[in-house]
């Protein structure tokens, strides 16, 4: 079982679906000690769910990709299959 030492909030999660490299490289630097909760994984779907027609698919596979990692040893995918872009 991993250890994880950083519980990412939901903020932080959105940044990284955003694209922000800054958070992105940060996260990476601390690969398979991070984690989100399963509150953080029910706000980045219900936001994705909640978005404007033209992006709620694209975010909605996002958040579903993030909150699938989460709860595996959490490691990054690549960065174009991970993010999008608004």
């Amino acid at each position: 079982m991993a250890t994880f030492k950083y519980l990412l909030e939901t903020s932080t999660c959105i940044e990284l679906l955003r694209g922000n490299q800054r958070v992105r490289q940060q996260c990476i630097e601390k690969n398979q000690l991070c984690c989100i909760s399963v509150i953080t994984s029910i706000e980045l779907l219900y936001g994705a769910y909640n978005s404007p027609d033209n992006y709620r698919e694209q975010k909605i596979a996002k958040a579903k990709m993030l909150t699938d990692y989460s709860q595996k040893t959490f490691t990054f995918p690549p960065y174009k299959q991970f993010a999008y872009h608004t």
